[in-house]
């Protein structure tokens, strides 16, 4: 088996996944991050500075990855996983703090798992679904999923098309209306709807 960690750009695992899915099971890690702490170190002076960062990781955040990667999340030797954990990331910059220039880059960065929180097994049709919130009515549109998972409503189409694709083209769920799309026309213009 093979195994695979990417934090992002899936499109640059299409052709390898293309060529290994045809004669090997894959896993596909992606990491989330739901917490970093950021650890500044000034290598010349010593001076060290300790923060969160704001930005917060959530699963749902791989729809836009599978996206890019959508013609082959049919094939049944690919494992994808999300693996939620919080992270330690040091960044060593040359210098003194008051001597640092816009801009800078450290001149090294590394990151360090602290702490486990979830592995979500996503290989399955189902397990697609259950990472959209419950919260959503039964039918809703872009607008509404990207307040429900915290994205751009741009973004929000990404989960609608992977789901709706799994399950009406994997599983031949058509009948049952998963997240199928429904064009109707009002004040706005063309809007989509999906239902559950």
């Amino acid at each position: 088996e093979v195994f695979e960690i990417q934090t992002r750009a899936f499109d640059r695992l299409k052709n390898k996944l293309s060529v290994l899915l045809l004669s090997h099971p894959v896993t596909v890690i992606y990491p989330v991050i739901a917490e970093k702490r950021l650890i500044v170190i000034y290598e010349e002076s010593g001076e060290t500075s300790v923060r969160k960062s704001a930005k917060k990781g959530k699963p749902t955040d791989i729809f836009d990855e599978l996206y890019k990667i959508r013609e082959l999340l049919s094939f049944p030797m690919l494992k994808i996983k999300a693996v939620v954990m919080h992270v330690d990331e040091t960044r060593i910059y040359e210098g003194t703090k008051s001597g640092r220039r816009p801009f800078q880059k450290p001149k090294n960065v590394t990151r360090m798992p602290t702490k486990l929180i979830e592995i979500i097994d996503i290989t399955y049709p189902k397990s697609y679904l259950e990472l959209i919130p419950k919260t959503l009515p039964s039918e809703f549109n872009s607008s509404d999923l990207a307040k429900a998972i915290g994205a751009g409503v741009t973004w929000s189409y990404f989960p609608a098309y992977i789901i709706g694709m799994i399950f009406a083209g994997i599983t031949g769920f058509l009948a049952i209306n998963i997240l199928k799309g429904i064009i109707k026309r009002g004040r706005f213009g063309r809007l989509a709807l999906y239902c559950w």
